[in-house]
């Protein structure tokens, strides 16, 4: 059983996180196209170009975080790094001088959202490894993982207010210094405290592959990996759309930006309150049972909001809440099925690359968040948007697609593929691990 206080110390770094990476996917479009005035297809590309350069990266922090040796570690020395680098970039992202021209504002905006990216990854990759490696009890890794996800989600929330007060302001520029300095100051504290608190298992250091393409061709060859992976890039896609097209859809189908506020509470709350159950219906129904139930519920649930419109707020929030629960499941059960999965891998290679498994499901989920920026991007541009302005019916009815079908279609096709393809359970779990425990009985704790 993990100590509470080591998951607290884990988990809390995600409120941090949560706040600065939610405010940047949710609201960042928005706020260069109608408070910076910049055009919407340029920002788009240029936030896809910082998505992918994000992702690109993540397999390098993985392999190196895998491979390190230090009286500190292999994960904490770069966490503590991006502990006081991710918010000085985030504060320098939502803050441009007010005296650039369109062109240097825009440069601008671009090479603080690559910086935020890059010492995000910084901090995330090595830290979901560390998540991994807190336990070897497939249904221990799961509460590691769900107290992970509702920090997360209470940053988000946090992120949610920011973006309310500043969209009711008729002074958004001026008002977020004073919201952002106070906020990224407690993001550093917090991330800086588990960087240096949190303990790792010292016989995993320095137990990461010689070779950075064996490594990650090792997580392409695992069998029981490869169906999870692409699984989740697939229902990564249709989560991607919430984050990027909710603000529009509040502002230009549901009556105005407080709805935003009504769909976001209502996604949270189940989110947040079923993250601990999740644990235990797993150890009832096997943790791919239930992400199978998860992913269907998201499926209604996106599907639903085709017919939604203004002034229908039960029916938004009775959505919002089902596609809650369904993308809180899996954020807790993937991580915990990937680790899982990372035994198989130690099994069969002796190695433990738990910053490879986590590098790989980044990269996959930064890249389906940068096909989803280009596609709502494009599908605007193409509608007709008018930044601040009266939309036209083939825009609202594009914003309603990318909204409700588009991200339906995804959670359905993963149904099915993972259905299909993925068949890691856990008696299979449970026979690697005995056969683990025995040669690290036969060989000592280094498992060398």
């Amino acid at each position: 059983m993990i100590p509470r206080g080591s998951l607290l110390l884990y988990a809390l770094p995600s409120l941090g996180v949560g706040f600065m990476l939610f405010l940047v996917s949710l609201w960042f479009l928005k706020f260069s196209t109608d408070v910076l005035l910049l055009a919407p297809g340029l920002v788009s590309l240029l936030f896809a170009a910082a998505r992918i350069w994000d992702a690109v990266i993540d397999p390098l922090a993985g392999y190196v975080s895998d491979r390190t040796r230090s009286r500190f570690g292999r994960r904490r020395p770069y966490m503590l790094v991006a502990s006081f680098a991710l918010p000085c970039v985030f504060f320098a992202l939502f803050n441009p001088p007010g005296a650039l021209s369109p062109d240097a504002l825009l440069l601008w905006s671009g090479v603080a959202l690559f910086a935020v990216y890059t010492s995000s990854t910084v901090f995330i990759v090595p830290h979901q490894a560390l998540g991994a490696e807190l336990s070897e009890d497939p249904f221990q890794r799961s509460r590691v993982f769900g107290t992970h996800y509702v920090a997360w989600q209470f940053g988000a929330a946090t992120a949610m207010a920011t973006m309310a007060l500043v969209e009711n302001t008729e002074s958004p520029r001026e008002l977020l210094p004073w919201l952002t300095v106070p906020l990224a100051i407690a993001s550093a504290a917090i991330m800086s405290t588990c960087s240096l608190r949190l303990r790792e298992r010292p016989e995993y250091q320095g137990r990461g592959s010689d070779s950075l393409l064996r490594s990650f061709g090792d997580v392409w060859r695992n069998p029981h990996a490869r169906p999870l992976l692409v699984a989740f890039f697939i229902d990564s896609i249709g989560m991607a759309g919430v984050g990027i097209i909710a603000p529009f859809v509040a502002d230009y189908l549901l009556g105005g930006p407080e709805m935003l506020l009504f769909f976001f509470g209502f996604y949270m709350v189940p989110a947040i309150a079923l993250a601990p159950v999740w644990p235990r219906l797993a150890q009832r129904l096997g943790k791919k049972r239930l992400w199978i139930a998860a992913l269907v519920a998201a499926t209604v649930g996106f599907g639903g909001f085709f017919f939604v419109g203004e002034g229908q707020t039960v029916l938004l929030c009775a959505l919002a809440a089902l596609i809650g629960a369904g993308g809180s499941c899996a954020q807790v059960m993937v991580p915990s099925m990937q680790a899982d999965v990372i035994d198989w891998d130690e099994w069969k290679t002796g190695e433990r690359k738990e910053g490879a498994y986590s590098a790989m499901r980044t990269f996959l989920f930064k890249s389906a968040f940068g096909v989803m920026v280009i596609l709502t991007g494009s599908t605007l541009e193409w509608a007709g948007y008018v930044p601040g302005g009266e939309q036209s019916e083939e825009t609202l009815f594009a914003l309603r697609l990318l909204f409700s079908l588009i991200p339906a279609g995804f959670y359905l096709t993963t149904v099915f593929y993972v259905g299909a393809f993925f068949r890691f359970d856990e008696a299979a779990h449970a026979r690697i691990r005995t056969e683990l425990d025995r040669r690290r009985t036969a060989t000592g704790p280094s498992g060398a």
